[in-house]
């Protein structure tokens, strides 16, 4: 089946949000972390170790879930605006680019943890992105299904 007009040019927005998040990701955690002091992560006897702080945590998640969502949520939102029928758009097809960008991050997160401890020295600059991608798609469906419900509503 081939491609929708509206398929395309969500997929065409959403890739292009893509790289936006993550900018956004990195940019929001930055301020996060000059707010904590400079600190997102502990070290013990010199080495990064991961931690279950709850202020480490926040500092290394709630960030990138803002990020990610605000660019997903505006772009979701400016589609649905602008494109007739983008509510009706097959879910894989709008969101190939972000879905494959989860995919290879996922996929070098898996493969960077193997190295122990010396992961978590740039481990963030992977699982920052991660998070930020896949807390936009999660926006992204939720708004898509609530523009969805109400198309069908007002038929």
């Amino acid at each position: 089946m081939p491609f929708q007009r509206s398929e395309r040019l969500a997929a065409i927005a959403y890739a292009l949000a893509t790289p936006l998040a993550i900018v956004a990701a990195f940019g929001f955690e930055a301020v996060a972390i000059r707010m904590n002091g400079y600190l997102s992560i502990r070290v013990v006897d010199g080495r990064p170790m991961p931690t279950l702080e709850w202020t480490l945590l926040a500092v290394n998640t709630l960030p990138s879930i803002l990020a990610g969502g605000l660019v997903f949520g505006a772009a979701a939102l400016s589609l649905q605006r602008r494109i007739q029928g983008v509510a009706s758009a097959r879910w894989l097809y709008r969101c190939a680019g972000p879905v494959l960008g989860v995919v290879i991050l996922a996929g070098l997160i898996g493969f960077a943890s193997t190295a122990g401890a010396e992961f978590w020295l740039f481990g963030q600059a992977l699982i920052w992105p991660l998070i930020a991608l896949v807390a936009g798609l999660g926006v992204e469906h939720l708004l898509t299904a609530r523009f969805r419900a109400r198309a069908e509503r007002s038929k």
